[in-house]
């Protein structure tokens, strides 16, 4: 299934499952439910799946230390389906997002993609931090280092210095890649 495919069928799944009942969801309030888990669409959870079998060496490198709750306890997932897209890695605990950029991200129609994605995270209350893969490779403790802070922020403060979704959009390095 090509990209485009699977963005149309996300989005049909996404208005079949636009429900605004004021009940949806709430507890204590009508009749109790379980919980039960958002249903991802089989396209979107196959490329999930492609995706986690072929991580970029820079990928590969972070989830290494980040896999197995060694990052001060906080559990991630590997290329997670949120909506219509695959997310590098995930804190549900925290909310936050991981996004490892390689070039194709430093085109204006990547640019432009990232850019609607991390709006569509921030309406959802997902803070978004972004590293080239460089900087996964090249300053791995630097980078250990701001997903740390990221991950201890409480969910409203204002991320600093271009950390997370506030400037969500990492700067091309100086003098090239």
């Amino acid at each position: 299934m090509t990209p485009s495919q699977i963005r149309n069928a996300m989005r049909v799944l996404e208005n079949a499952l636009s429900d605004t009942s004021p009940q949806r969801g709430e507890v204590g309030r009508g009749e109790k439910h379980a919980w039960a888990p958002t249903p991802v669409p089989p396209a979107l959870l196959q490329a999930a799946r492609d995706l986690r079998q072929h991580m970029t060496d820079a990928e590969q490198r972070l989830w290494q230390c980040l896999r197995g709750k060694q990052l001060d306890g906080f559990r991630f997932r590997k290329q997670h389906p949120i909506a219509r897209f695959v997310l590098d890695f995930y804190c549900p605990a925290v909310k936050l997002a991981i996004e490892i950029d390689g070039g194709q991200h430093n085109t204006a129609p990547g640019r432009a993609s990232d850019e609607e994605r991390t709006r569509f995270l921030k309406a959802r209350g997902i803070r978004v931090l972004r590293f080239w893969n460089h900087e996964v490779l090249q300053d791995l403790p630097g980078v250990l280092e701001r997903i740390w802070e990221a991950l201890h922020l409480p969910p409203s403060s204002p991320w600093r210095d271009g950390v997370g979704a506030g400037a969500s959009w990492p700067l091309p390095p100086a003098g090239g890649r």
